[in-house]
């Protein structure tokens, strides 16, 4: 029986249990400033990459987040609507021309990044 594959578990039920619950404690100040400097870099990345002409797209660039019932971090990086020296309607249009044009390229590896750094912290903090 040498090909045989076993796996033996060697902690009780009460300590998976406690692992468990320690993990689904709230997110904590170190872990959402991991969150926030990711989405701050990565606001700061598609600012660079949008065209400018009038001024007014790059203008239009909001950031928002947020932390609901401690336990989910929400981060939003938002271009239209409401700007200087104009209302925004084509910020679509022109991400969807995609290229050089895309001003959002690039922004969810930097958003894995950080979420990657937020994760290492709370497992840190619980292995």
């Amino acid at each position: 029986m040498a090909d045989n594959v076993s796996l033996k578990w060697d902690q009780s039920m009460d300590d998976m249990i406690e692992h468990v619950e320690r993990m689904s404690d709230p997110i904590n100040f170190r872990e959402i400033r991991e969150l926030e400097l990711g989405l701050e870099s990565a606001f700061l990345q598609s600012q660079a990459q949008t065209h400018v002409i009038s001024g007014a797209l790059r203008n239009s660039g909001r950031t928002e987040s947020d932390v609901i019932n401690g336990q989910v971090w929400e981060g939003t990086i938002t271009y239209g609507g409401d700007s200087q020296p104009h209302f925004v309607d084509y910020a679509i249009y022109e991400q969807a021309r995609g290229g050089d044009h895309d001003f959002m390229r690039g922004l969810a590896e930097i958003m894995d990044r950080a979420m990657e750094a937020s994760i290492a912290i709370h497992w840190g903090e619980f292995s």
